[in-house]
This record gives structure tokens, sequence and C-alpha cells, in this order.
């Protein structure tokens, strides 16, 4: 008896943990997107005064990376490290293509 009503609950909660899943899926790329666009020119802004310095990129990526996580800090925006490794990549892309 148990095992059949254990099965029930379980089924249901296998159910609606992929429904949710599903719906937290579809909202992560636009908060992603409204992150990036929140942080896009203090990270250019940073990424082009490090191009200026006399370090090593290692260097220059991490002073980049803290900058941008104490500046999103400030802002209250709560940001993964995999999406300031994104901004920092598209800021020095992005200065690449406008050969600065």
């Amino acid at each position: 008896m148990f095992k059949k009503l254990w099965a029930k609950i379980k089924g249901f909660f296998v159910g609606v943990g992929s429904a949710v899943w599903e719906f937290i899926a579809d909202a992560i790329p636009p908060a992603k997107e409204i992150i990036i666009v929140a942080l896009k020119g203090t990270a250019v802004e940073i990424v082009a005064t490090l191009n200026m310095e006399d370090l090593l990129n290692e260097e220059k990526r991490k002073i980049a990376f803290d900058k941008i996580k104490e500046v999103a800090a400030e802002k209250g925006i709560g940001v993964r490290d995999s999406v300031i490794n994104l901004l920092i990549e598209l800021a020095v892309s992005w200065l690449k293509e406008q050969k600065v």
C-alpha cells in the first residue's frame, strides 16, 4: 500500500518538477540578457582601461573579473561567474572589432 502511495506522490512531484524546470529554463536566457545589458558598458570600460596596462592577459582578466563583480554588487545585481566571464569575452571581442 505504501509503495503505491509513494509511487503516486513521487510521480506527482516528478511531473510538477519538470514543469517548473521548463518554466525556469525558459526564464533564464532573458535574465542573463538583462544582466549583460546592465553591465556591458562597465565591462567594456574596464577591459578597455586594462588593455592599456602592461599586464599579462591572465592578470587583466582577474582584475576585470573582480571589478565587474564589485560593480554588479554595488548595483545590487547578482551575477554568476560564467556571466562575468561572458561579459569579459564580449568586451574583448567588441574592442577588437573597434580596433581599440
